[in-house]
């Protein structure tokens, strides 16, 4: 039971990111823009000592005061385990900056599913970084829980908008 509820709460997450409910106010200011996201991630997994790469691909709407709301996919691989396919839904907030630079934060979070099919995984990748116009960079703490068992590291990373 539990673990179906969180799959119909995931999907509904999606379904707003991708397809966000339209505002009736005529005189909103805010408006948005559909954007895609290509980040490429290398690091370190703290608890097994090994080396990962990360590729995902993020669609979603990017709004006036900053914030972008989405939904992805990816792979993960690594040298030591397995390869993982997360399905992730992401939140991003780049803070309002009068130069060329621009902090921001963001998260993803989702199933992921391994390679090995032995079930389905939690994701879940906070980062901070900096927004360089259409490129950014990040550092990221990327995390997969099995059951007890968590797989995780920093990466370094950098995205396209497109």
């Amino acid at each position: 039971m539990l673990k179906s509820s969180k799959t119909v709460i995931f999907c509904v997450l999606i379904a707003f990111c991708v397809f966000p409910l339209k505002s009736e106010a005529t005189n909103s200011t805010d408006s948005k823009r559909t954007t895609f996201i290509l980040s490429a991630e290398v690091g370190g997994d703290l608890f097994y000592q090994a080396v990962n790469t990360n590729l995902t691909f993020t669609v979603g709407h990017t709004y006036d005061n900053g914030l972008f709301l989405g939904g992805g996919a990816g792979v993960i691989g690594s040298w030591k385990e397995d390869v993982s396919f997360p399905f992730y839904a992401e939140t991003r907030y780049v803070f309002p900056s009068n130069k060329r630079v621009s902090p921001y934060i963001d998260v993803k979070i989702g199933p992921a599913i391994s390679s090995t099919g032995s079930k389905v995984n939690m994701y879940s990748s906070p980062s901070i970084g900096i927004d360089l116009g259409k490129t950014s960079f990040h550092l990221s703490y990327r995390e997969i829980k099995r059951g007890y068992e968590r797989l995780g590291g920093l990466q370094v990373g950098f995205s396209l908008k497109f």
